[in-house]
């Protein structure tokens, strides 16, 4: 199979009803054009040469099934991307949040460790770590097992430390790191405080709400616009007023109608704060 060939719509239309049955994740609202992209590349990668013959592997391998799902999500690619909202979020957001007793912080749809572990990074040089509950999900338990094992791929490690200088040149991201058998890891005592939970944003938020932060960047470009506005309405629910949504630079609210719920603190960095009724 050629790496860019795309499969055809009745064959794709087949693969997410299997992954919905067997997942419970329902792509169906997600744009077509990206996840035929990422089935192919998947299945090339995997050597499967028809889609009978992956969804018939995805129905007899529990692990090449979470594998293969794990994969149509866009994985994050190193720690502090887009390094000035790192700087933006610890200087005015985080600053603000120490000044609440208990703050409660959600990381939606994990998708690779990065966001999650800079976000543990800049929570614990604020010293505010230790009073903060972090909520990680994901509808796919192998993306939580490996966001819980701390475990940083060695190719992530040079342009994340130079994304951590830029947000302080003093920063050594290595004391946030461990050594085991050759290979490094995120501090396990930074994860003490998280709560990796198995669910999926458009279905089953995390059991809480009143977030301080929702931290949910760039994972909206892949939904069309029923199923944005929908994820968009499930956390302005969860968030507290006066908690803030930080989007990434690549989204936007455009085609959301939030402009009573939400309004913008950063522009250049889309984060947004829920206005306080």
């Amino acid at each position: 199979m050629d790496e860019f060939q795309t499969i055809p719509y009745e064959d794709f239309r087949k693969i997410i009803s299997t992954v919905r049955t067997l997942r419970n994740i329902d792509f169906t609202y997600y744009a077509p054009e990206i996840l035929m992209h990422r089935i192919t590349r998947s299945m090339y990668m995997h050597g499967v040469q028809t889609s009978d013959r992956l969804i018939n592997k995805l129905m007899a391998d529990n692990y090449f099934a979470d594998l293969f799902v794990s994969e149509l999500f866009v994985p994050t690619t190193e720690m502090f991307r887009d390094y000035s909202m790192w700087k933006f979020l610890e200087d005015n957001i985080i600053e603000k949040l120490k000044n609440e007793t208990l703050c409660k912080i959600w990381v939606p749809q994990v998708c690779g460790d990065d966001e999650l572990y800079s976000l543990l990074t800049i929570l614990h040089r604020k010293r505010i770590l230790n009073r903060c509950t972090v909520y990680a999900t994901s509808p796919i338990q192998k993306t939580l097992n490996d966001a819980k094992s701390g475990f940083i791929d060695q190719k992530k490690i040079e342009i994340s430390t130079a994304n951590f200088k830029k947000i302080d040149p003093e920063a050594e991201l290595s004391h946030y790191l461990t050594k085991e058998d050759k290979y490094d890891y995120f501090s396990p005592e930074l994860l003490n405080n998280v709560i990796f939970l198995k669910s999926g944003i458009e279905s089953s938020p995390p059991p809480d709400n009143g977030f301080n932060l929702v931290l949910f960047r760039d994972r909206m470009l892949y939904m069309n616009a029923q199923t944005k506005k929908a994820v968009v309405d499930t956390i302005a629910k969860t968030i507290c007023n006066g908690g803030f949504f930080v989007i990434g630079i690549r989204e936007n609210l455009a085609n959301c109608d939030f402009r009573n719920v939400f309004i913008p603190v950063s522009k250049s960095e889309n984060i947004y704060i829920k206005i306080q009724k």
